[in-house]
C-alpha cells in the first residue's frame, strides 16, 4: 500500500486577546506542539485588545477544526479567525 503524499499548508491565524503575553506564549507552544512553524507574524494593540495575526507553515495537512477548537478555548481568548492561506503576508516598510 502506497503511502499519502505530504501537503504543505500555510495557515493564517487572526486573535484578538485580553493578555498579549498570555495569548502569544499560548499559541506558540500550541503552535510547536502541532508542529507549525512561524513564518510571519504582527503584533499590536487593537481596541478591546491586542492583536496577534500569524502565518504558520504546516509541512503537511492539518485539521483546521482541530487547530481552531485547540486555540480557541485560551481564557485571554475574545475572537479568532484561522484559515487556511496561499501567500504569506508582506512585511511593513
Amino acid at each position: 500500500m502506497g503511502s499519502v503524499p505530504r501537503q504543505r499548508m500555510m495557515i493564517r491565524l487572526t486573535a484578538l486577546v485580553v493578555d498579549p503575553i498570555d495569548g502569544m506564549t499560548r499559541i506558540l507552544a500550541d503552535a510547536q506542539r502541532f508542529g507549525l512553524r512561524v513564518v510571519w507574524g504582527e503584533f499590536g494593540e487593537h481596541a478591546g485588545g491586542s492583536l496577534i495575526t500569524l502565518d504558520l507553515a504546516s509541512a503537511e495537512a492539518v485539521d483546521l477544526d482541530n487547530l481552531h477548537a485547540r486555540f480557541d478555548r485560551y481564557p485571554c481568548m475574545i475572537r479568532l479567525t484561522l484559515g487556511e492561506t496561499a501567500a504569506v503576508l508582506p512585511r511593513a516598510a
